[in-house]
């Protein structure tokens, strides 16, 4: 784990009198927020593959080609207007 994320879940931890058994942080949740965002930005499945260091653009696919049902909405009516 990066030594100031550390730092900074840690310092959470005491400020706030938390368990550390309690008070799980999963670094993957930023890196799934990353991938979607640029995903969710319009960025090419191909390139965010590349950025997130996928073997293959079926991966990001996979994992992280997720459109919520307002974008889906949105990008819908767009078509037809």
């Amino acid at each position: 784990m990066h030594f100031e994320l550390r730092n900074t879940v840690e310092h959470v931890r005491e400020t706030f009198g938390l368990d550390p058994e309690e008070f799980n942080f999963d670094y993957r949740m930023l890196r799934r927020t990353y991938g979607q965002t640029l995903l969710d930005e319009c960025v090419p499945t191909e390139v965010v593959s590349i950025a997130m260091g996928h073997a293959t653009v079926a991966t990001t696919e996979k994992i992280y080609c997720r459109m919520s049902q307002k974008d889906a909405v949105v990008r819908t009516k767009a078509v037809w207007t």
